[in-house]
C-alpha cells in the first residue's frame, strides 16, 4: 500500500477491520505504508527553486510526524530532475516507510482526508 500526498492531494479513504480477541486468541493487525511527498520547482529557479521544495516537504513531513514518528522504518528523500525536465519542473520526494497498528494507519488516512482501500494480504496479525 503507498499513501501519496503531493500537491493534488489525490487519494481514497480506508476500510475498517476490527480485531477482537481474548487471551492467547488477542492478536494486533499491523500495516506496512509508504507516505510519499512530492514538491516541485521550476528548473529556472535552479538551486533556490529546489531548496524552497525542499523546505515545503519537509513541512509537509512535519505536520504527519509527531503521529508516524515511533513506526518509522526507514526515510529517503531525492532531487529529481530527469522525470520532469521536459514540462521544466524538478521535484524534491520524501519516502517514509512505517510499519504501525492498523487503526493508526486508518487514523493518518482519515487526517489527510483520503481512502484508501488496503487489502487483506496486507494486513499481517502478531500477537498482542
Amino acid at each position: 500500500m503507498q499513501i501519496v500526498v503531493c500537491e493534488k492531494g489525490i487519494m481514497d479513504r480506508p476500510t475498517t477491520i476490527e480485531i477482537t480477541g481474548k487471551g492467547q486468541f488477542s492478536s494486533t493487525a499491523e500495516v506496512s505504508s509508504t507516505l510519499t511527498i512530492q514538491k516541485f520547482a521550476s528548473i529556472e529557479a535552479g538551486d533556490i527553486g529546489i531548496l524552497g521544495a525542499k523546505r515545503d516537504a519537509d513541512r509537509e513531513l512535519d505536520r504527519y510526524f509527531p503521529c508516524i514518528h515511533p513506526y518509522i522504518t526507514r526515510i529517503e528523500a531525492a532531487i529529481i530532475r530527469e522525470l520532469y525536465a521536459i514540462e521544466g519542473y524538478q521535484a524534491y520526494l520524501i519516502r517514509v516507510y512505517v510499519t504501525c497498528p492498523l487503526h493508526v494507519v486508518q487514523e493518518f488516512h482519515k487526517a489527510a482526508g483520503v481512502q484508501v482501500e488496503i487489502p487483506q494480504e496486507q494486513i499481517r496479525y502478531k500477537p498482542a
